[in-house]
């Protein structure tokens, strides 16, 4: 047998098994699970441990926090009634009886949960 007749036999083989045993669906079905799968490696600086003496010798330095300034909206809006007369609804409350809208079928929702933790993460 010469070295190209082998080849051919070798290519026809590997074929086979990728086309009619269905290892090429196998094969992109684990490729893509990985690429869904796959967490992104993120180093983290280790959490210094702060002596508790020390922070309470800093603390009693600089003493208590200070008070927040209130805003201009916070002045002009201090006494308006906004919600007079009004009672919250309870969670389980809903004076239509309406069911509300089914947002898990809308295209990204299903990723909000990491969009979320990111966002928090960056505060």
């Amino acid at each position: 047998m010469k070295k190209a007749q082998l080849k051919e036999l070798i290519k026809e083989c590997v074929r086979e098994v990728i086309y009619e045993e269905g290892a090429l669906t196998k094969i992109v079905a684990e490729v893509a699970q990985g690429f869904t799968q796959a967490a992104p490696i993120v180093e983290q600086a280790p959490v210094k441990q702060v002596d508790p003496k020390i922070r309470e010798r800093i603390m009693r330095e600089v003493g208590p926090k200070p008070q927040r300034q209130p805003t201009e909206l916070e002045k002009k809006f201090k006494d308006m009634p906004f919600f007079a007369g009004t009672e919250p609804l309870s969670e389980n409350k809903n004076p239509q009886g309406d069911a509300g809208l089914d947002i898990s079928n809308i295209p990204g929702m299903s990723q909000w949960g990491s969009v979320l933790s990111k966002i928090e993460k960056g505060r």
